[in-house]
């Protein structure tokens, strides 16, 4: 078996932006689209594709631990006023996994 040539992927293209990339609006509202190279691909971002990317976007740009929250719920801890009722607790969780 004799296998010609030296490249095995001399025609795969490099992954990243070229030249002749049409940018996406972020700002635009409704369905986008992308073209890409003179090939005619075409990429479209429906308006949920676009919510879950400005809603990943919010939660990277936040912090990963809500200090203030953490606080209060050691004060709340420290007073007893949550954990010295354990089936209290269980209730809670139950109803509101029944609820929505």
């Amino acid at each position: 078996m004799k296998i010609d040539g030296n490249s095995p992927n001399a025609n795969v293209r490099p992954l990243g932006p070229s030249p002749d990339d049409t940018r996406i609006n972020p700002g635009t509202s409704g369905s986008q689209k992308a073209s890409h190279s003179a090939h005619g691909d075409t990429v479209e971002l429906s308006s949920q594709a676009q919510l879950v990317g400005r809603t990943l976007k919010a939660a990277e740009s936040g912090p990963a631990i809500r200090q203030d929250k953490v606080d209060q719920a050691k004060q709340k801890l420290a007073a007893g006023e949550v954990g010295n009722d354990p089936v209290q607790l269980a209730n809670r969780l139950i109803d509101h996994l029944l609820e929505g």
